[in-house]
Formats: structure tokens, sequence, C-alpha cells
């Protein structure tokens, strides 16, 4: 038989149970990535092949809900001179160190130097390596260790 997927109401919400449709895992969230953010998800998913055993199934989506946080979500872009709009490439340089040294990507295998000429698609060691610790902030790492354990709950209830 196959699923049948209804859309509900405001008048719906409350005989719903929201948080066993999320234990269920069967609420979802429609994002649609804007056309600089779909640079972002193609620039990062040269490194999906990297990614730890445990995360490589849901990797894009981890990544969807990190570029979609309401705290970094305004930083990912420059906003004044002439880069202005474009990704800010150190700030995702410092996203990804984060995973890195947070076993997202397996780092018995891959440094993040290696994981930067992959996304940059080069053998030399880009700007963007040199220069991402200005953006590794104590806040950035707190938000992403965040979505982490959100994602570590999800993986582990659909695990058993």
């Amino acid at each position: 038989m196959k699923n049948m997927y209804v859309q509900i109401t405001e008048n719906d919400l409350h005989n719903i149970d929201i948080k066993e449709l999320i234990n269920q895992g069967l609420l979802f969230r429609l994002v649609k990535p804007t056309r600089s953010l779909e640079s972002i998800i193609h620039y990062v998913g040269r490194i999906n092949d990297c990614a730890s055993p445990a995360y490589h199934s849901c990797i894009s989506q981890l990544w969807q809900e990190i570029l979609c946080s309401p705290k970094i979500k305004p930083k990912l872009f420059i906003t004044k001179g002439k880069n202005k709009g474009n990704p800010n490439y150190y700030y995702i340089t410092a996203i990804v160190e984060i995973l890195l040294q947070n076993n997202v990507y397996d780092n018995k295998k891959y440094s993040l130097l290696t994981l930067c000429k992959i996304m940059e698609n080069t053998d030399k060691k880009s700007n963007f390596y040199t220069s991402c610790q200005v953006y590794f902030t104590r806040d950035l790492a707190i938000e992403i260790k965040r979505i982490l354990r959100t994602y570590l709950q999800y993986l582990t209830k659909g695990i058993k």
C-alpha cells in the first residue's frame, strides 16, 4: 500500500503530536534554496564523499540545515565591497573545519587542507584555507554543534 500525504491546516494542529511526528521522522520542512545557496551547496557537495560513514547518507540534508540556520545564514554572503552578494567561502571553510573536528568528515583520511583543495578543485593551498580562522568563532562552533546534536538524535532514533 502506498503512503498517502495529506496537507494539514492550522485547525488540525491541536490534534497532532508534533514531537511524535519528529520522533518518527515524518515531519519535514520545505526549504527552497536561492541561487546563491545552490552555489554553496554545489561547492560543499564536492566533499560529500569525504563524509564519515555515519553522515554519508545525510550529509546533504545536514548542509541544508546548516545553511538555513537563522544564526548562520546572514553570514554566508559578503555584504560589502566589490564581492557583495557572493558566498563567503572563508566562513564556509570555517564551517567545514568545525564539521571535520566533529567527525562529520572522515578526519582519519582527510585534513582541512585536503577538503579545501577538493572544494576548490585545485592542488594549491587556497586563501580560503589560510584565512578561514578569522571566521572560526565560538558562536559558530556552538551553533554547528547544536545542529549536529539534533542530527545525532535523529540518526540514533532512526537506527533503533
